[in-house]
């Protein structure tokens, strides 16, 4: 009887283990913004499992991302993240909306591909052109197979 009330909890704490979503094994959620800044201008990349719209605008010296799934991040790492860039963030309670207060006048440039879209700002004095995000790869269309006994 014993054994037969673990072998019932063994089954149960699989069963739960195996519903839970990988971030509580400590992988990374699929859906994340990563900041970089190395090109003279700040690019966020959000990254989705699946694609999802994002929306941005500069008004009056505020930038607002307005997101249709929370991202993997928090308002602080963002703001250390852009610190050239902006001086104050606010994030929504559902994580779908942020305001960033801009520090200076800057350009905005967004480019989408696939899953991924780059939310892109761009000093005034940068010279040259903000590149899109690259096009998604796509596998190569197989050759069909050619049977030699009928040649």
């Amino acid at each position: 009887m014993r054994s037969r009330t673990r072998m019932v909890l063994r089954i149960a704490l699989c069963a739960a283990m195996a519903a839970l979503p990988p971030i509580a094994f400590g992988q990374p959620s699929g859906d994340r913004v990563a900041v970089d800044t190395k090109a003279g201008y700040a690019r966020m990349l959000f990254t989705f499992e699946e694609p999802a719209p994002v929306e941005a605008s500069i008004a009056d010296g505020v930038l607002t991302i307005e997101l249709k799934r929370p991202v993997d991040t928090t308002i602080e790492a963002l703001i250390d993240s852009l610190d050239r860039y902006v001086s104050v963030a606010r994030r929504t309670e559902d994580g779908l909306t942020y305001r960033f207060a801009l520090r200076t006048p800057l350009d905005l440039h967004v480019s989408t591909q696939g899953n991924r879209t780059a939310v892109d700002l761009v000093p005034k004095n940068f010279s040259g052109a903000v590149p899109d995000l690259p096009r998604v790869a796509t596998a190569p269309a197989r050759k069909q197979a050619v049977d030699v006994n009928k040649l």
